[in-house]
This record gives C-alpha cells, sequence and structure tokens, in this order.
C-alpha cells in the first residue's frame, strides 16, 4: 500500500529533505500588521547545501562538519544552490505561532483574506517587525489547504495518507487537517505529534522513512509517535516575552518577561512549553544545553538536530561540541527555525533536539 506523508512547515524540514523523503508540506501562515503571507519554507538562513534524501540509516555515514557526505549515499552531497532549513551535518561514529513588546501573538481567522500573499515571509521579516516594536501573528492553514495536499497526493497514487502536525496544544494546524482529513479522497490517519521544530520533523522522517519500507498507514503513524515519544527538545531563548504574550508560555513571578536578568531554559512536555530552568548568561544557557543534551543521551544511539534563529556559526560550534560530548550520535542535523517559530520565540533562539532509536 502506497502511504504519502503530509506535514507542515513548522517541522522545519527543508524542500530537499521533504522531497527526499516524499514528503509535502503545507506551510504556515505570518501576519505582519496588513501583510499575511505563507512562511517560506526555503529562505536565506541557510546553513549549507547538503542535504539527508530519506531518514537517516545506521549505516549512513556523512562526511565531517563542513564536508559533503559520500557521493551515492542517502543524504550525501547534492548540486548547491538551494536554501535549506535542516542538513545532515556529520556522523560523529563515521570519518569524519509571538508579538513584540505589549502586543500579543494572535490567530486571526480574516488573515486567510488578506490581499498581500505575493511574497513569502521569511525569518529576517519577522525580526526586523519584532525589532521595532510591531505585531506579528500567525495563523494555521485552512482546512482547504490540507485538503489540497490530500488531493494531490491521492492524485500521485497514494492509497492512504498519513499526516503528523504540531502540537494541538500549540496551534489549531491538528484540527485543520483533521476537518480536511473527513473528506479526503483516501483514507488519512492524523498524528498529533505533541511537538515542533525538528521534533516533529524527526516523526515525519521517520514516517516517511516506515513508507518508503513499504509499511502500511497504521504501521507509519506508529512510526512517527515513537519516534516523538522517545526524543527531548530542549531550547533556551534570549527572552521569555514573545511565548508568554502569546500565551505559549506561563507567566511566573520566577520567570519575569525580560531577558535582562535571566536566559530561559525551556522544554515541550506533554505537548506544551514549559520551563526547565534558567541561567544568568547567554553562555551560561548554551552551556547548561549542552550538559542537558548529554546527560539525556548518555550512551544510547541518538539523532541530534541543532534549530537556530540567527548566527549560523553559533549555531555550528554548539553542534561541533554536542558531537564531541555524546558518543552514541548518528547524525546531525543543522536546522534554520522558520519565520512562525521567530514569532513566537523572538530572535536568538537555540535549541537541541534529543531523539534515540
Amino acid at each position: 500500500m502506497a502511504v504519502a506523508i503530509v506535514t507542515d512547515s513548522t517541522a522545519c524540514l527543508s524542500a530537499e529533505l521533504a522531497a527526499g523523503g516524499g514528503i509535502r508540506i503545507v506551510p504556515l501562515r505570518v501576519v505582519l500588521g496588513n501583510r499575511a503571507a505563507d512562511e517560506a519554507t526555503d529562505d536565506d538562513n541557510a546553513t549549507d547545501d547538503r542535504g539527508a534524501a530519506d531518514e537517516p540509516s545506521a549505516s549512513h555515514k556523512p562526511g565531517p562538519v563542513g564536508e559533503p557526505g559520500r557521493a551515492g549515499e542517502p543524504g550525501g552531497a547534492r548540486e548547491p544552490g538551494l536554501a535549506a532549513r535542516s542538513r545532515v551535518m556529520r556522523d560523529p561514529g563515521g570519518a569524519g505561532d509571538g508579538g513584540g513588546g505589549d502586543s500579543a501573538a494572535w490567530e486571526p481567522a480574516e488573515c486567510e483574506d488578506l490581499a498581500d500573499l505575493a511574497a513569502a515571509i521569511t525569518v529576517a521579516d519577522v525580526e526586523a517587525v519584532l525589532r521595532a516594536g510591531g505585531r506579528v501573528g500567525t495563523a494555521s492553514p485552512s482546512p482547504d489547504r490540507f485538503a489540497a495536499a490530500y488531493a494531490a497526493a491521492a492524485a500521485a497514487g497514494a492509497e492512504s495518507i498519513v499526516s503528523v502536525h504540531v502540537s494541538a496544544r500549540l496551534s489549531g494546524t491538528l484540527n485543520s487537517a483533521s476537518l480536511a482529513a473527513a473528506t479526503a479522497p483516501v483514507p488519512v490517519r492524523v498524528v498529533d505529534s505533541r511537538t515542533i521544530g525538528m521534533g516533529l520533523g524527526f516523526a515525519v522522517l521517520a514516517a516517511a522513512g516506515a513508507a518508503q519500507a513499504g509499511r502500511d498507514a497504521d504501521a507509519v503513524a506508529a512510526a512517527a509517535a515513537g519516534r516523538t515519544a522517545r526524543l527531548r527538545s530542549i531550547f533556551a531563548l534570549d527572552t521569555p516575552g514573545y511565548l508568554q504574550a502569546g500565551g505559549r508560555l506561563e507567566r511566573t513571578p520566577a520567570l519575569p518577561s525580560s531577558g535582562l536578568t535571566v536566559r530561559p531554559l525551556l522544554h515541550i512536555r506533554d505537548g506544551r512549553i514549559v520551563l526547565l530552568e534558567k541561567a544568568r548568561t547567554p553562555a551560561g544557557a548554551i552551556g547548561r544545553l549542552e550538559q542537558l543534551a548529554a546527560e539525556f543521551a548518555a550512551d544510547q544511539p541518538v539523532d541530534l538536530a541543532v534549530q537556530y534563529l540567527g548566527e549560523v556559526g553559533r549555531a555550528a560550534a554548539f553542534a561541533a561540541r554536542l558531537a564531541e560530548r555524546i558518543p552514541g550520535v548518528r547524525h546531525i542535523y543543522l536546522a534554520a527555525a522558520g519565520a512562525v517559530i521567530c514569532a513566537h520565540t523572538g530572535p536568538g533562539m537555540l535549541g537541541v533536539v534529543v531523539a534515540p532509536y
């Protein structure tokens, strides 16, 4: 049975990774004042042009950081020129929806009707508005967008579809997918990943790998749910204010909205973003992220994803340190977060997803 995979753009998967895994991506929408547009799925925040064509396997041995994988292997080097959000950096075992200021985040239903939809909105667009104190919002794709994706998958020969999405506790995207699934031309299994970013990305890649192995829809959905249930997603922010303004992080006396006094370390638990602990400085926050990732990974085989906003050099250096510290790492992805995540976290986010096998 041919099983197609559908997800949303908060999975931080590049077009290259998605195409290699036969994955269809439905973008979320960003609203900047009176301008509404889909977030860019391949923007200028690329790290490099080396990606994985499908779910990495234990035998895949890409080269060290900064070198392409060997030609002919899954996830090896590809022709340059495609901007990417997520890339396999290396295998250490081988040769090598938030507003600025007082503006709350919003998910306006009417944004689907706004006229300015010509150009996709990038992270740079969102950062510029946030730094100016402007208003930024996000909106889930409409059911019609998912219906079109399901119809296209069926027309391409899919006999069933597994649709894996951002946590229902963080977005209305899962509800839109479920509404569209009810009238799809083939059966659709909708899976709540209970996470976001490359946590969702790992679930989607696991689903794609199971589908390519010829598994049925139940097994493909189980592969996605099983991968996300085992992983841990931890990230640090410059300030918690954007998440708090959008209602995606509880306001508490222990966590003031200003980032001047603390740097919050957050993680995703039961589909929600919650405070894990606090650090006093940016360097302290990154050091603690590294320690927490290493402790969770221990000696078990894992994949890692470093997801970031801002300087790619900072993210790449962090990934390299993790590679040296965590002995069981098989693959590392460097994933630039998109405009929707930036809208809620604000600039400067750095995080790591540890995904055991």
